[in-house]
C-alpha cells in the first residue's frame, strides 16, 4: 500500500512516482523537460554529470526541492566564508562578500517561506513563525557577540571564520531536516 504523495510503500521500500503525463507523451520539447527538471538538477548536470542530474530531479520530485535549496544556499554561505578566510585583502574578498550576501539573503527568505509551507492553516503558521523566529533571533543575537569574543581572545579572524564555516555545516543539516516535505500538526483544536 502506497502512502499518497510520498513515494513510500507500507513495506518501507521507496517507490518512485510516475512521471507526469506531459513527459510520457511522444512529443516532448526542451521547454517541457526544463519545466519539470528543476533548477537544482540543471546546476547538478552542469557541474557533476547527467546521471546525477537525473537522480537529483527524481529525488526532488519525491522529497521536495526545498531540501535542495536549503543545502545549496548553506553551502554557498560556507563558500563565501571560506573565500574571506583564504584570501583576505584581495579581490576574492569582494566576490566572497557578494556570494555571502546573496546566499544569506536567499536562505533567510527560504526560512520565512518554510513557515507557510509546513503549516496546514494560518493559525499554525503564526504559532510556528512566532516560536521559530523568537528562538532563532535569540540565537542569532548571540552570534556577533560570540564571534567578537573569539576574535578578541585569539587576536585574529581565522578561528572565528572557521567557526562560521562549521556553523554552515549545522545549517545544512537543519535545512535538510526543515526542508523535508512534511507538515506540523494544526494548533486548532479539532
Amino acid at each position: 500500500m502506497t502512502t499518497p504523495g510520498t513515494g513510500h510503500t507500507a513495506g518501507g521500500l521507496l517507490r518512485l512516482p510516475e512521471p507526469p503525463a506531459e513527459l510520457r507523451s511522444r512529443r516532448i520539447t526542451a521547454a517541457t523537460i526544463l519545466k519539470f527538471f528543476g533548477p537544482g538538477a540543471i546546476i547538478a548536470s552542469l557541474t557533476i554529470g547527467s546521471g546525477e542530474s537525473i537522480l537529483a530531479s527524481r529525488e526532488g520530485a519525491v522529497f521536495g526541492y526545498t531540501v535542495l535549496w536549503a543545502v545549496v544556499l548553506a553551502a554557498l554561505t560556507a563558500v563565501g566564508f571560506t573565500g574571506v578566510l583564504l584570501a583576505p585583502g584581495t579581490a576574492l574578498v569582494w566576490a566572497s562578500a557578494v556570494v555571502l550576501g546573496i546566499a544569506q539573503g536567499a536562505i533567510f527568505g527560504l526560512a520565512l517561506t518554510l513557515f507557510g509551507l509546513r503549516a496546514p492553516d494560518s493559525e499554525t503558521t503564526a504559532a510556528l513563525s512566532g516560536m521559530a523566529q523568537g528562538a532563532g533571533y535569540l540565537i542569532a543575537a548571540a552570534g556577533p557577540l560570540l564571534i567578537g569574543v573569539v576574535h578578541g581572545a585569539t587576536g585574529g579572524w581565522t578561528i572565528p571564520l572557521v567557526l562560521l564555516v562549521a556553523g554552515c555545516a549545522a545549517e545544512i543539516a537543519l535545512g535538510a531536516a526543515a526542508g523535508r516535505a512534511r507538515s506540523v500538526r494544526s494548533v486548532i483544536a479539532a
